[in-house]
């Protein structure tokens, strides 16, 4: 018989969980205190802008292979395994906040005490937790019912990989799945479920391992890419200083099969949903383990000095006060509406700052237009535009934030309708500079310098 799953948190890892398992056949019961997300799931609409999703949506809920309810006691028997999948934020030191995974460890204790004769059941942790959180703070909640874990229960622990603009994809067809479990029978009942994923003979993707190692993998992991970004990051700085294009370094890295290309492009620092907040968790938890990560700081460090590098970079171009700025990209990366500690967030309010006349922001997503003018709502020195062309017109400056293809295609000839002899920071790399020679169009390309000046 197929196993019902549940999946408690309808975020952004809980929504596109349900869609993919729904895609394989599986019925899925949905979660959420938030009436209006259900509500939105219920119609078989995707409350989230990721590709895949709204179409994934609408043919399961028509199949009735997704439920959404705002309350667990009502599914909580026919539903043979728990994906937690709720929020795990952090404040700006790295402070995780796990009230919403202690609400969910309560919330199934109480169903545990309102039906006792329930039959075992898996509960698995998918958000992101530092070590120890599954075995220390969700087992014994659960085991306040009087229930015992390991026999009446079972708890495991599986972080999610998903990359924003590829979610639905990369649960389709995941790099590996990792399992950790409190015993064999709590990795079982996890993996009959995610199993599915797998072609055949893939079965050597799933690693399986306690609950604190697969804890830690996905933190480690995470911060191993930040630091690749970080890495790169800085030394587009060199390149800037020295007179060498970034690319070229970063291209000829890559081709060491030791290093990988991936995560090597340089840009305007990472943003989003994990890397900012899982580096900062990590770094607080080693902090108060009695560790020094040195490394995790100075990751951070050289993303938020990136953030601000970009506004150098139109500073020593054009003094700012007084100009009019075209930004493009809200969103943190391409693909997706999520503006989350995106560079935007700190290169819109840094321009007002610095006294620009008027800011001008595009994006393609309207999800993120809407997100980032709940922060930073419209005024007279602030608006929104859902046409390049129209925040482009009459400006003095154009920042490129996000890597989104309508940015890519720009040339010359679209900024003709700026002011006279604009200028461009390419914080994303996308425009070619021989185009841009002679245009009239000064192009400022990000780890990218003709200066010649240095010597040692």
């Amino acid at each position: 018989m197929t196993p019902v799953t549940c999946i408690i948190g309808a975020g952004y890892v809980g929504l596109t969980y349900a869609a993919g398992l729904a895609s394989k056949g599986f019925h899925v019961n949905l979660v959420d205190v938030n009436e209006a997300t259900i509500a939105t799931v219920n119609r078989g609409e995707s409350p989230i802008d990721e590709p895949g999703m709204a179409r994934a949506f609408n043919d399961s809920v028509k199949k009735g292979l997704i439920h959404g309810t705002t309350r667990l006691e009502n599914v909580f028997l026919p539903s043979d395994l728990f994906l937690v999948c709720v929020g795990t934020y952090c404040d700006d030191a790295g402070n995780i906040n796990l009230a919403q995974v202690r609400s969910v460890a309560r919330g199934l204790r109480d169903c545990y005490n309102k039906y006792p004769s329930a039959p075992y059941k898996v509960t698995c942790i998918k958000s992101t937790v530092i070590c120890g959180t599954t075995d220390s703070v969700v087992l014994p909640a659960i085991e306040e019912s009087g229930k015992r874990a390991g026999v009446d229960f079972g708890i495991a622990m599986s972080p999610e990989f998903l990359k924003e603009g590829s979610a639905l994809d990369d649960i389709l067809h995941p790099d590996k799945i990792v399992i950790g479990g409190i015993d064999q029978r709590s990795i079982d009942g996890v993996k009959q479920v995610l199993a599915s994923f797998l072609g055949p003979g893939e079965e050597s993707k799933i690693i399986e391992t306690d609950v604190r190692t697969a804890e830690l993998i996905k933190y480690a992991q995470n911060a191993f890419l930040a630091t690749k970004i970080s890495f790169i990051n800085e030394i587009a700085r060199f390149a800037e200083a020295f007179g060498v294009d970034v690319g070229t370094v970063a291209r000829a890295m890559g081709m060491d099969s030791r290093i990988s290309p991936k995560f090597l492009a340089a840009g305007p620092g990472f943003g989003g949903s994990c890397f900012p907040k899982d580096v900062r968790a990590l770094f607080s938890a080693g902090k108060k383990a009695g560790l020094e990560p040195l490394m995790l700081k100075a990751v951070l460090d050289v993303n938020e000095r990136q953030k601000q590098h970009v506004l150098s970079l139109l500073a020593n171009a054009r003094p700012v006060q007084g100009l009019n700025v075209a930004v493009l990209g809200l969103a943190f990366k391409a693909d997706t509406g999520d503006t989350r500690e995106s560079v935007s967030r700190t290169v819109v309010p840094g321009l007002i700052a610095a006294g620009a006349l008027q800011v001008r922001v595009h994006d393609p997503s309207a999800y993120a237009r809407e997100e980032f003018k709940k922060d930073f709502p419209a005024s007279d020195r602030l608006s929104y535009h859902d046409r390049i062309e129209d925040a482009l017109r009459g400006a003095d400056a154009c920042i490129i934030l996000t890597e989104w293809p309508e940015y890519k295609r720009l040339r010359p000839a679209d900024m003709a309708i700026m002011a006279a002899r604009p200028v461009v920071i390419d914080s994303r790399r996308l425009l070619p500079p021989s185009e841009f020679k002679g245009s009239g169009v000064e192009l400022v390309t990000l780890g990218q310098s003709a200066s010649r000046a240095f010597a040692p």
